[in-house]
């Protein structure tokens, strides 16, 4: 087992996204350089909703999730801890790789709990002050000390941008310095995927433009902005908009269509396996999130030659739209700017090659490259 990295989800089958993904491209990545992978998971229920790296173990430690706990810093962290607890004891791979704060300190309190040999290296996937701020409440009180007392265990700190290292280490009180930054990559077969066939109506040669975004329907997504945008720009143009993604906002979300008049020109088509065949055939990609970490599908989109407009959170569009010089930033909750970003972007001209080339600077093999350099400084 020295050799030997597991990569930890909490529940992929009730919370699955870009940090997931990531993860499990890492893992694919380093399975094929020979380096045995375990997937483990707290629970998972049903199908999960990805394809395991080949040769991969699959670890699901089943651990209790009860309703009153729907966040994982409460309810069912005690369980997780536990589970992780025996699972370090018995059989714990030389390292862990654990993206986000929610699963990072649960390990970190495991592997101490039984003095388990393992190396736990932290991904971090979010800005955690604008996550905090945003959640309100005791957890916002709560999670910023759990992260304080925690991540000074960790063996590695890994931020998934630059904006992400500020902020952590900022948070923490340490030398950005200490903090690695490895963005988080596209997958390797990103245009073979996009060159399949997309059966929908909407896309087809004489069909208007359609402008795209994708991700959780969640809050902090702010698609309630992204609407009221696309509510002006049809004003001015015959567009239509997909939104790709699931969560909790459904409803809300489709309420809003109706009391916009929008039936038929939006269309929520839920969680889908192949985000970039969408992506190769929309006009204009968004992201109207109010923070992020490092927003993959932002990059994702860039690599198929997408023109991209993403406000100007944090953390990440700044970074990878260098400042606008690959994209369009506008503020945050901003509809109108929105709005203005989505009619320029559908008027204008764009250098589509140059956009390949940025998104391409996020390719799995440099970022699989970077986490092996990392595994081989760590021993």
């Amino acid at each position: 087992m020295r050799d030997s990295v597991g990569f930890y989800m909490w529940n992929p089958t009730r919370s699955f996204g870009g940090a997931e993904i990531a993860v499990l491209r890492v893992a694919e990545w380093l399975a094929c350089q020979g380096i045995p992978i375990t997937i483990v998971v707290a629970r998972a229920e049903g199908a999960l909703p990805f394809r395991l790296p080949k040769g991969a173990e699959f670890v699901n430690l089943k651990a209790p999730m009860p309703q009153w706990g729907a966040k994982p810093l409460f309810g069912s962290s005690v369980f997780t801890l536990a589970a992780l607890a025996c699972f370090f004891r018995r059989n714990a791979p030389a390292r862990m790789i654990v993206p986000c704060w929610v699963n990072g300190w649960v390990n970190l309190w495991a592997k101490k709990l039984v003095g388990a040999p393992v190396q736990i290296l932290i991904w971090e996937q979010l800005n955690l002050s604008a996550s905090f701020a945003h959640s309100g409440g005791i957890y916002s009180l709560l999670a910023p000390k759990l992260v304080q007392w925690s991540y000074p265990f960790a063996d590695a700190l890994v931020a998934c941008s630059q904006g992400v290292a500020e902020d952590l280490a900022s948070l923490l009180g340490l030398p950005k310095e200490r903090i690695s930054v490895i963005y988080n990559p596209i997958p390797a077969d990103i245009e073979r995927r996009a060159e399949e066939p997309l059966d929908h109506p909407w896309f087809a040669p004489d069909q208007p433009p359609v402008i795209l975004s994708v991700g959780r329907l969640s809050p902090e997504k702010d698609f309630p902005t992204l609407l009221k945008a696309f509510w002006h720009v049809r004003r001015h143009h015959r567009v239509r908009l997909v939104i790709l993604g699931e969560g909790s906002e459904r409803g809300k979300l489709e309420g809003m269509v109706r009391r916009m008049g929008l039936e038929g020109e939006v269309s929520l088509l839920g969680f889908v396996e192949n985000p970039f065949k969408f992506m190769k055939r929309a006009k204009v990609f968004v992201l109207s999130s109010r923070f992020e970490g490092f927003p993959l599908v932002l990059v994702e989109a860039l690599a198929l030659g997408m023109r991209v407009v993403a406000t100007d959170c944090e953390s990440g569009p700044r970074e990878i739209l260098g400042g606008g010089r690959w994209g369009i930033l506008v503020s945050v909750g901003d509809a109108e700017g929105m709005a203005e970003g989505i009619g320029r972007m559908l008027e204008g001209e764009v250098d589509r090659e140059a956009l390949v080339r940025r998104g391409r600077e996020f390719s799995l093999e440099r970022v699989g490259t970077q986490w092996l350099k990392l595994l081989k400084d760590l021993g």
